[in-house]
């Protein structure tokens, strides 16, 4: 599975243009391991990729906030 997967880029984009505020809370919905609606239609293994992807993301905008 990589990101090249139209679905997920798709899922990924969709997510991120949300803002950092909102994707932040689809993060802890999903470690906390509460449904997140929007996520419904993927599998499990879909869904821990791309919480993997937003957490990467995040640490880079997350590295910005501190400096």
């Amino acid at each position: 599975m990589t990101i090249d997967d139209p679905k997920l880029s798709q899922y990924l984009d969709h997510l991120c243009n949300q803002g950092c505020t909102a994707v932040r809370e689809v993060i802890e919905q999903m470690e906390a391991g509460d449904d997140v609606p929007e996520l419904a239609s993927l599998s499990p293994s879909e869904q821990e990729y791309l919480l993997a992807e937003l957490k990467a993301i995040m640490a880079v905008y997350d590295t910005r906030d501190y400096h």
